[in-house]
């Protein structure tokens, strides 16, 4: 996972990178959205291309370095790992 802001399109964008082991799968741009879970420490991320979605329960408080997450195409739903990358 990767993220920035960009000035042009005024949002948060970024790109999914799907590895097994060392193998680059899947690459994917995306659209990066932010929302808070009303009277919660927490909040869902969520990564968006119309390919392909990545859902993530994020904590306020903690550290988003490293997460479970969930990865959605039209055919597959699955848990994954992730990690972002510093910029």
């Amino acid at each position: 996972m990767k993220e920035y802001f960009d000035a042009k399109m005024n949002m948060e964008v970024g790109k999914v990178d799907l590895l097994k082991g060392a193998d680059l799968l899947e690459s994917t741009y995306v659209k990066v959205y932010s929302v808070p879970i009303y009277e919660s420490e927490t909040y869902v991320k969520m990564w968006y291309s119309p390919s392909v979605r990545v859902d993530a329960q994020m904590s306020w408080s903690e550290s988003s370095r490293e997460f479970l997450a969930t990865y959605s195409t039209s055919k597959l739903k699955r848990q994954i790992y992730c990690a972002k990358q510093a910029n």
